[in-house]
């Protein structure tokens, strides 16, 4: 019987201890934290969050626009994330992937909470106007009718507690090595209160994370950005030979729903005083050269440019996708399709000029005062090295 006894007990300590330590790492990483933790501690250290297993985004991204009020904000996809508070003299946040694009009538709702709102600027990706973005779309609210969630009372459904607390092992394996983890154990505890670094993936990692407006740095690019370079030719070179842009697999054909969604955005932003204004990111020159040939995606991004010109004599467009003003290097980059810091000065510039009641919300004084030196190069502010010289405990 005691020999029973002892192998009952053997192994729920061993389940214990199994279970009990990476619950203590989710809680000193910050990611099991709750949000409005996350973002206190944001404000009050300049830290960065990135979650690695307890996907917190868009809950994170609400709660922090509702806690900063801002005037000004961003929305779209991954792509407008190198928009920064120092770009613009007003509270600034970036939305980007924080709202749901596939329902975006419905989002109007919740942005409109922020009795200081002004201004929304919206980065639209031309892969919205395919098949693919209206299947999402179909899905999403198709699930609002099943289970009663809807952009207004998301946060109540929000997963805030670890799916899979084991999975914190592998999760760990996949980005540093053990030798790594257990390096750091004598310095759990030191400096918890002051951290730069929150999340499993950016606690563990350092390899970065949203910022507290919301935008996003990249260390790896930053500490090797030849190596970057590299990678995005390898990608549109890959794209080149597959005649496939990103986001587009052959096959797609054009969806026009997002039309009905933006004007149904305006309409309600602007029965609050809001102005939205859209904007179409760039993508470095050769992406742009494969997108303008191949049937599928010339197709659908010309079809995307005809619902604009319909929209253009109520809501501000502005290309940049196929400029004949502004021509971007692909220094200028972080991949295949994701803008750096310097087109993102570039674009809020000829924004402010174009439209000039911006000028009171961008920071005209500080991208003038930055932008050539900031040409062909994936990065020009000074944030990064903050963060590099800060210990990740």
């Amino acid at each position: 019987m005691k020999y029973y006894t002892g192998i009952f007990v053997a192994f729920y300590m061993c389940l214990l201890v199994a279970i009990s330590l990476p619950t203590l790492i989710l809680w000193h990483s910050g990611e099991a934290w709750p949000v409005q933790n996350i973002i206190k501690h944001q404000k009050n250290h300049d830290s960065l969050w990135s979650h690695g297993l307890i996907d917190k985004e868009i809950e994170y991204k609400r709660a922090l626009y509702l806690s900063s009020k801002p005037e000004i904000i961003l929305l779209g996809s991954s792509r407008v994330l190198q928009y920064r508070q120092s770009f613009f003299n007003k509270p600034f946040v970036n939305l980007g992937r924080g709202i749901r694009l596939a329902d975006l009538a419905n989002e109007t709702a919740f942005l409109t909470q922020n009795p200081n709102l002004k201004v929304v600027l919206y980065g639209l990706d031309y892969w919205n106007y395919s098949n693919q973005f209206c299947t999402r779309s179909k899905i999403y609210k198709d699930k609002e009718k099943a289970i009663g969630m809807n952009s207004n009372n998301i946060l109540k459904f929000s997963n805030i507690i670890p799916r899979e607390i084991l999975f914190v092992w592998p999760m760990l394996r996949e980005q540093i090595s053990f030798l790594d983890f257990f390096y750091n154990l004598p310095d759990f505890f030191n400096n918890f209160s002051e951290r730069k670094h929150l999340g499993l993936r950016g606690y563990y990692t350092d390899k970065g994370g949203y910022m507290n407006d919301g935008s996003n740095i990249d260390l790896n690019a930053f500490v090797n950005p030849e190596s970057y370079v590299t990678l995005q030719e390898n990608e549109i070179s890959n794209i080149i030979k597959a005649k496939a842009p990103y986001q587009l697999p052959k096959g797609q054909v054009p969806c026009l729903e997002h039309t009905q969604d933006i004007v149904a955005l305006h309409k309600n932003l602007k029965g609050h005083g809001v102005e939205l204004i859209i904007f179409i990111p760039p993508l470095p020159p050769a992406h742009t050269g494969v997108m303008l040939v191949e049937s599928h995606s010339s197709k659908i991004y010309n079809i995307m440019m005809s619902e604009m010109k319909k929209l253009v004599h109520e809501i501000p467009v502005e290309n940049y996708l196929v400029s004949s003003s502004q021509v971007f290097s692909k220094r200028e980059f972080l991949d295949s399709f994701h803008p750096g810091e310097a087109v993102s000065l570039r674009i809020l510039q000829d924004l402010s000029y174009k439209y000039p009641f911006l000028k009171n919300y961008i920071n005209l004084h500080y991208i003038e005062a930055n932008i050539e030196d900031c040409r062909n190069k994936m990065f020009c502010s000074n944030l990064y090295s903050i963060y590099l010289k800060s210990s990740k405990l």
